[in-house]
């Protein structure tokens, strides 16, 4: 790397910071969504918390009426799955703290263990943690997924949410999964169970979720078609790019802190390809980005291999051309580029912690305040 590049990293680098520092003196931008019936039900039980870490991003770009796309492929390495089920302990206790101390009225994880519709929600075999899930990144086109590790706390599994109610960034066949072998064994859905449970207490549900994101992956593709008179042909031109940056950050589109109201449901809202999990009768979400900028990495992205694949029928372009026709030279190409970036653990984990905990001194706020 030259000095000229270690500047202009270590430029943008200290801008970034430079933001994050200015949000955090603000805090956290937390938005609440149905949350007055919580009024009714103040008494609350925590039967959910889970942190997403993304490890591995897809990014497919391809322009319009082209057969040819950009793969970019992002990897985080230097963080084992240790550090990160280490570091959910700690959270989940530093909410269950934050939620006792605050004065809402708990109930005991203990005592709520005992009722069959606990085990019920919970399931004949609980999600391992971590467990993978798929999801797609920035609108990705292409059908490989990102891939993330969600892990739970000790002695708490997670639930994954009804399909109805799951994230539509979450691949068909993860969103399926449980639920199917909740309907092949003859269980209510999840969102039937936990109402059931919080009637049957007199209690509001609450479950945590947060988004570890670790950066972004980009890239294009352009194809150019022009007509080569002295081979009688039509020649094209594919121009791909592929980019990766790293940025440690909460994500907003899914960190939140749900609560399972009794006989309450949310609103109705229009779901499209970006709409965020909806498993509660209201929620306390995450507003903005919460962005820890790029410190965390031992340094940029490094770019680790580039492959480039033709796709489409050569054999018919062939045939046009010995016949005098009009044929497409490079009827499609699909190029690959990976990239790595390696994450101090130490760094990684503090980072991943501190945005955390700032978020849950919110999210406890926000709930005290909404009880009144």
């Amino acid at each position: 790397m030259t000095t000229r590049s270690r500047m202009r990293i270590a430029l943008a680098v200290a801008g970034v910071l430079a933001c994050v520092a200015a949000q955090a003196a603000d805090g956290p931008e937390i938005k609440a969504e149905d949350v007055d019936s919580f009024r009714k039900y103040p008494r609350v039980a925590l039967v959910g918390y889970a942190v997403e870490y993304q490890n591995f991003l897809v990014k497919a770009s391809s322009s319009w009426g082209s057969s040819s796309s950009s793969i970019t492929e992002f990897t985080l390495a230097g963080v084992s799955p240790a550090a990160m089920q280490a570091a959910t302990d700690r959270l989940y206790a530093d909410l269950v703290a934050r939620l006792e101390a605050s004065g809402v009225e708990m109930v005991k994880l203990d005592e709520i263990r005992q009722d069959p519709l606990y085990a019920n929600l919970k399931g004949d075999k609980p999600a391992p943690s971590p467990t993978e899930v798929g999801f797609t990144h920035d609108k990705s086109k292409g059908f490989k997924n990102s891939k993330a590790l969600v892990f739970s706390p000790a002695g708490l599994p997670w639930h994954p949410p009804s399909a109805n109610e799951e994230s539509t960034r979450f691949s068909a066949l993860d969103k399926m999964g449980a639920n199917l072998s909740r309907a092949f064994s003859g269980q209510k859905e999840v969102r039937e169970v936990e109402d059931e449970l919080a009637k049957a207490r007199g209690i509001t549900l609450l479950k945590a979720y947060y988004v570890v994101g670790f950066g972004k992956a980009g890239g294009s593709v352009s194809e150019l078609t022009r007509f080569n008179f002295l081979n009688n042909r039509s020649e094209k031109t594919v121009s791909a790019s592929a980019n990766a940056a790293a940025e440690l950050y909460l994500d907003k589109t899914d960190t939140r802190l749900a609560l399972r109201v009794p006989g309450e449901t949310s609103s109705f809202r229009l779901r499209n390809n970006s709409s965020p999990s909806a498993d509660g009768s209201g929620f306390f979400r995450l507003d903005k980005k919460l962005s820890a900028g790029a410190d965390f990495a031992v340094e940029a992205p490094q770019s680790s291999n580039s492959t480039e694949t033709q796709v489409g029928n050569a054999v018919s372009v062939t045939l046009a051309v010995i016949g005098g026709l009009a044929g497409m030279r490079g009827v499609g190409t699909t190029s690959t580029q990976e990239f790595t970036v390696t994450a101090d653990e130490k760094r990684y984990i503090d980072t991943v912690e501190a945005m955390v905990r700032s978020v849950q001194g919110e999210f406890v706020d926000r709930l005290k305040a909404a009880r009144q």
